[in-house]
C-alpha cells in the first residue's frame, strides 16, 4: 500500500494546497475517501493544515484618490518606445499579367 506522500512526490506536486483544491479535496474526510479509493495510506493530521479555512480580515477603507494634474502625467524615457513601429512589408514581388492590345 503506497502512502499519499509518495503519491504526491511521484507526481512532482510542489503546491499541495493547490493540488488538493484542483482535485476537489477540501476536507480531511474527502482526503481519506480519495486515498481509500486508490488504496493508499494517509496520515490525515499531516495534511490537516491545508484544510484550514482562513478568516479574511476587513481591509481599511480608502479615502478618495488624490487628484493628479493631466500635465503631471509622464512616461519615463526608459518605458517609451524609440519610434513608432511600422508594419512589416513583404519583399515578395507581385506578378502582373500584360494585357494584349488589339490592333484594328
Amino acid at each position: 500500500m503506497r502512502s499519499f506522500s509518495s503519491f504526491l512526490r511521484r507526481r512532482k506536486v510542489v503546491d499541495v494546497s493547490a493540488w488538493l483544491k484542483g482535485n476537489n479535496v477540501d476536507s480531511a474526510e474527502k482526503l481519506a475517501a480519495f486515498c481509500e479509493a486508490r488504496e493508499m495510506s494517509v496520515d490525515v493530521e499531516q495534511f490537516r493544515e491545508h484544510f484550514k479555512t482562513s478568516v479574511s480580515t476587513v481591509s481599511k477603507t480608502r479615502g478618495p484618490a488624490e487628484e493628479q494634474d493631466d500635465g503631471a502625467w509622464h512616461v519615463p524615457a526608459a518605458e517609451r518606445p524609440l519610434k513608432k513601429t511600422a508594419a512589416k512589408t513583404t519583399t515578395r514581388r507581385r506578378r502582373t499579367t500584360k494585357k494584349k492590345v488589339k490592333e484594328e
